[in-house]
């Protein structure tokens, strides 16, 4: 079975990093080693899905709650990348002086498309067109 839930894009972050390789979640969905996670990440202050190259995880392992202190109900499950996990692309906002009446647009150094927000002083940790993340970015 694929589950696709939600997950903040500071912990989404170190998903893909390879230093989260465990979830712990309400099992509402009866989590069962074998199944597929894909995570959509979404901004750490709000629900705004955040761009991202879609990745794979297998469910390696499944504790479930009633003991060691997780409350009945929950669990705490292992994951690992599948063979189609992508890795992280690392890009960095190219200033540019051509936007309307001359003024500086930022542009990803990995796609070359502008980031969407005016100014350099705007820019996201993220490029909402292709996904890398910005040198800089957390």
């Amino acid at each position: 079975m694929i589950h696709k839930i939600k997950i903040k894009y500071k912990y989404y972050r170190d998903v893909l990093n390879g230093d989260k390789t465990f979830e712990i979640r309400k099992n509402d969905r009866d989590y069962k080693v074998g199944d597929i996670i894909q995570f959509v990440p979404v901004a750490d202050d709000s629900d705004m899905i955040i761009p991202h190259n879609p990745n794979e995880y297998k469910i390696t392992y499944v504790f479930h709650g009633g003991e060691y202190g997780l409350e009945e109900g929950y669990c705490v499950f292992g994951i690992a990348p599948t063979i189609e996990a992508a890795p992280v692309v690392h890009g960095e906002w190219i200033a540019r002086c051509d936007g309307r009446y001359g003024q500086t647009r930022t542009y990803c150094s990995v796609c070359g498309k502008h980031s969407g927000i005016g100014g350099i002083k705007q820019k996201p940790p993220f490029c909402p067109n292709c996904g890398a993340k910005m040198k800089g970015g957390e």
